[in-house]
């Protein structure tokens, strides 16, 4: 025989579900600043070899125009 669900049954429901989905955005929001930081870890090192390239090209480029 089936058990009939009371209000207290649904509200007990209700409660697991807003723990899990609080812990599920927990986790979706720690994962978004780890990826942001690793991005910006990224774009830094990318802007620091740009810069070495930059600063190679313009002294290959100032040695051609310098004789």
């Amino acid at each position: 025989m089936k058990k009939e669900l009371t209000k207290q049954d649904i509200l007990e429901l209700f409660a697991v579900q807003a723990r899990q989905i609080d812990n599920q955005a927990k986790n979706f929001e720690s994962l978004l600043l780890k990826e942001r930081a690793e991005r910006e870890k990224s774009r830094i090192e990318f802007d620091k070899k740009l810069g070495e390239l930059s600063g190679t090209w313009g002294k290959f480029v100032a040695d051609m125009v310098k004789p």
